[in-house]
């Protein structure tokens, strides 16, 4: 239909966005969990088949920090098998934490970035298990979030 914001006859314009993200704070707040990936994948991925099954628009999917290099591959074959766009990965070490969260700098909680070598391998590990190229891999990077210059992000 041609959609509209209310008001009954016309008029209205109908706005609407681009792509969908499936996001693991909200996911965790729906669960009543802290958002620390405590959420299980399964339980995630069927709220992902939902919201396929109510859209056509592409979807993107929280992958938090990836887990495990074996994991994410796991992960991507199953996002891009159910039809998923792209997922989105952390440069997180530990256990993740929302990166809006304020924590004091001496907090034993305090976020860490992984080294370059341990996000390289699990983007590696996603690229060569997905079937098709048009699955993609983002990779959110955390360093200006923890409080480094544009120039640190940049020299990772």
């Amino acid at each position: 239909g041609s959609g509209g914001s209310g008001g009954g006859g016309g008029g209205g314009v109908r706005r609407e966005f681009d792509a969908l993200w499936c996001s693991s704070l909200t996911q965790s707040t729906a669960a009543a969990k802290p958002d620390t990936e405590l959420v299980d994948a399964t339980r995630r991925l069927a709220v992902v088949h939902d919201m396929l099954e109510a859209t056509t628009k592409p979807l993107l999917y929280d992958a938090d920090s990836g887990g495990h290099a074996e994991h994410f591959a796991y992960l991507v074959r199953t996002l891009e098998r159910l039809g998923v766009g792209a997922a989105v990965i952390e440069d997180k070490q530990g256990t993740k934490r929302n990166s809006l969260m304020a924590v004091a700098a001496d907090d034993v909680h305090q976020q860490r970035q992984c080294d370059v070598a341990t996000m390289a391998a699990k983007i590696a590990a996603g690229k060569q298990a997905q079937v098709t190229r048009d699955f993609m891999i983002v990779a959110r990077i955390e360093t200006l979030v923890l409080g480094g210059t544009v120039d640190e992000t940049l020299v990772l």
